[in-house]
């Protein structure tokens, strides 16, 4: 019996086949590793890895020796798991104990607590905590130390130094070596706390320091937390009040006193609407404040319950006090653009009244196109290249693999300009015309004031002054504004008007419609005592077919029908039941706006839909739906929720067919499962919905979420029948499941948070169709969720 020979060449053939072909696999999977530290490939992330190698090699930092009793550092570690198990922090009785601060041979006695609202300041061994000296140490008796990732590394630091380059009040931000006691923790940021050094380095006089009181806005935080929701105005800026920052220290000061007293009175005018913004906030220093945020996309900064302000004795006014900018962010939507919903009365948000003010807004523009350039920002870091570069030699002693690049601002740069740079700004049209005037009507479109400069005419141009339109509300429909001019016999042919964004540099030209604009005409309420609603042909309509009831409360308990050329609007404080049998089966139209402060109520006690419609059109501003196990049924139809409130929904909110459906800043709580849906579009933009079965079950549809956040959800969305859901920035807590998925549908997450999840994805657990379903989550957090993905064959 012979052996058979060995092919020692295709041996060899086959080993390097083998191993080209795992190396490939293990080059696919490294790059799609390194990508989620924004690295383009691997060997992107080596040349950055050993670069930073380098540069850790030149680094010095500062050693910072903490000491406390181990006795003390039990009662931090109690105090940190309350903390968590609460699931937000608050500083409530006496959480600082007494510690020694020593840098290098300089030794000072001070206090140290924990310190952060939320847990994520508490992860892992990295604590953050708050310090207070008897004397200055590094030029500073208060500040924090903290997880460098906590303002995202050296992007905080990058934020300052703007600020600092536009004379506006910035902390002081370093990175330190720590130690706590005989334990080693690493790398922290040191940020300045807030106290008067923090004027004395800005160049600015002895003042208080201000907030809005936030303390009752996170005591409802608490209860969401706690799986308490409350329909409550405690937490919101309208119930807060301003108070001095460093409360110890301004009560033992007469100087101080007289300061928050007086900063405290303007900002209290300013909310009451008594003064504007220029009569109150240094005008420069805040328009300057906004484009930085602008462009390092720190908007989440500028919530009321974050804001910091001082008042200045010298000037007279309140400025900005630069804080957590949690840079760098995309910034698809400038400060500037934030503008009100469709509402009328009291306008209850800081940010809105702040921007209101066309002096402010003017100034806030002008800087915006100055700051947000590529030349600026090129001279600026160029300034700033030596210092940083030893910020991120520190750093990249405990992270080498972390990148930094200034692209991301270049990115906003270039958003800005696009978002200033608007297709069309208002519609224009002529009402009426005679051989010396000309009457113009302009619906603005766009979410910025307007200003009219002038209109032109084929043999001349006439300026226009002191005219401006207003941003138009999100989710509402355009009004018209008019304008009326005197000329010498221009052809009132080919006209255009000339416009601009108040403060901006750039002119937009419209052309304008020789033809006039519809506009809405007043409708009178009917004069009819309606309490009881048992059919519809006996109410008078206006002229439009417009139909109105005169009374607050409503009764529904039969089945009564609007017809196709009928629209039936309910009113501001209607409260509308439905018992027993009691439906509206819509063939026109429905429309509920309700207001802020007096919103329309829709309960239902029965079984079956209350609300049928088909082929049409619903809206609905400012209504609050409870109740009932089924409440509208759609097909064809065109739905749109803005400013809702869904609660206590038994079984199903909505079932649609074949239908549109939009919701805005809308919130709910245990609404069984929100909506069915099948053939459909669904668009969701700032939604808090909490305890549920199920979100949404979908079939053949397309679903989109931005900015929303889901808690207590059995399962989050059952997506069937190649329905796919885009979702982004969005949040999940405490949900047993993400998603189920089946026959090819698709599941994207876009910065998505996950958060103490169960499961993450069920595959094809029903499928009978060709094609696999899928799901891709992109920059989103996957950590807690304990099992990625459970598929059933």
């Amino acid at each position: 019996m012979m052996n058979k020979k060995v092919d020692i060449k295709k041996l060899i053939k086959r080993g390097i086949l083998l191993f080209l072909f795992l190396g490939c696999i293990g080059l696919f999977v490294a790059n799609k590793f390194v990508k989620k530290y924004d690295y383009n490939n691997l060997g992107d992330f080596i040349s950055n890895y050993w670069s930073n190698k380098e540069l850790a090699n030149q680094a010095d930092p500062t050693v910072i020796s903490i000491s406390i009793s181990e006795k003390d550092y039990d009662f931090l570690k109690k105090k940190r798991q309350e903390a968590l198990d609460r699931g937000v922090q608050i500083q409530v009785g006496e959480n600082y104990i007494a510690c020694e601060v020593s840098v290098g041979d300089e030794k000072v006695a001070g206090e140290i607590r924990l310190k952060g609202h939320m847990t994520d300041h508490l992860e892992g061994d990295k604590w953050s905590f708050r310090v207070k000296t008897e004397s200055p140490i590094m030029g500073m008796y208060r500040f924090s130390l903290q997880h460098p990732g906590t303002r995202n590394y050296a992007y905080e630091w990058v934020y300052h130094q703007l600020l600092a380059n536009e004379d506006i009040i910035y902390l002081k931000y370093e990175f330190v070596h720590l130690k706590l006691g005989d334990r080693d923790l690493g790398i922290y940021a040191m940020e300045e706390h807030f106290g008067q050094h923090i004027l004395h380095r800005n160049d600015r006089p002895k003042g208080a320091i201000l907030r809005w009181n936030p303390g009752l806005y996170w005591e409802s935080r608490i209860d969401e937390m706690q799986k308490i929701y409350l329909d409550q105005s405690y937490s919101a800026y309208s119930s807060s009040y301003a108070e001095p920052y460093d409360r110890g220290t301004v009560k033992d000061d007469p100087e101080l006193i007289a300061t928050y007293i007086e900063g405290a009175r303007l900002l209290e005018a300013f909310r009451r609407d008594s003064l504007k913004t220029s009569e109150v906030f240094d005008v420069p220093r805040m328009a300057r404040f906004h484009a930085i945020i602008d462009l390092v996309g720190g908007h989440h900064s500028l919530d009321w319950s974050d804001v910091k302000l001082f008042y200045n004795s010298s000037t007279k006014k309140i400025e900005p006090v630069g804080y957590e900018s949690f840079s760098i962010r995309k910034t698809e939507r400038i400060a500037g653009q934030k503008q009100p919903e469709f509402t009328e009365g009291i306008e209850e948000d800081y940010h809105t009244k702040l921007f209101a003010d066309p002096i402010f807004y003017t100034a806030y523009i002008e800087n915006l196109e100055r700051i947000a350039d590529e030349t600026y920002f090129h001279d600026f870091t160029a300034k700033i290249q030596e210092p940083l570069n030893e910020k991120l030699a520190i750093l990249a002693t405990e992270w080498p693999y972390r990148r930094f690049g200034f692209e991301g601002y270049y990115e906003n740069i270039d958003l800005i300009r696009h978002n200033l740079a608007l297709p069309k700004p208002f519609h224009a049209f002529i009402e009426s015309s005679t051989d010396s005037t000309l009457l113009l009507s302009f619906a603005p479109v766009s979410d910025y004031p307007i200003e009219i400069t002038a209109v032109a005419f084929e043999d001349g141009q006439l300026s226009v002054s002191d005219f401006y339109l207003p941003p138009k509300p999100r989710r509402s429909y355009t009004k018209y504004y008019q304008l009326q001019l005197k000329h010498d016999n221009f052809k009132i042919n080919n006209l255009k008007v000339k416009a601009k964004i108040p403060g901006s540099k750039n002119t937009f030209e419209v052309e304008v419609n020789e033809y006039p604009s519809f506009e809405n005409e007043d409708f009178s309420v009917i004069e009819e005592e309606i309490q009881d609603i048992e059919s519809l042909d006996d109410v008078k309509s206006t002229a439009e077919g417009l139909i109105y009831f005169n009374r607050d409360t409503l009764v529904i308990r039969k089945n009564v029908e609007v017809k196709k050329d009928k629209t039936l609007r309910l009113l501001a404080g209607q409260w509308v039941k439905f018992e027993g049998q009691g439906c509206i089966t819509v063939k026109g139209k429905l429309e509920m706006f309700g207001g802020d402060d007096r919103k329309i109520r829709i309960v239902s006690s029965t079984e079956n839909p209350c609300i049928r419609i088909e082929n049409s059109e619903l809206h609905a501003v400012h209504v609050v739906f409870q109740g009932g196990d089924n409440v509208i049924e759609a097909k064809e139809t065109q739905l749109f929720f803005q400013s809702c409130t869904f609660a206590e929904i038994e079984k199903c909110f909505l079932t649609a067919a074949s239908s549109s459906i939009g919701l805005a800043n809308c919130q709910m709580g245990s609404v069984n499962t929100f909506s069915t849906i099948e053939n459909c579009q669904m668009e969701i933009n700032n939604l808090v919905a909490k305890k549920g079965q199920m979100f949404s079950h979908s079939k053949g549809s397309y679903l989109t979420v931005k900015n929303a956040e889901f808690e207590a959800y059995e399962q989050f969305v059952e997506l069937d029948h190649i329905s796919t859901l885009d979702i982004w920035g969005s949040q999940f807590y405490k949900t047993s499941r993400i998603a189920e998925l089946n026959n090819a549908s698709l599941f994207h997450a876009y910065g998505c948070l996950f958060s103490d999840v169960t499961t993450g994805f069920l595959l094809d657990h029903r499928t009978y169709l060709p094609g696999k379903s899928n799901y891709i989550v992109y920059k989103t957090d996957i950590k807690t969720v304990k099992i990625l993905e459970e598929k059933v064959l």
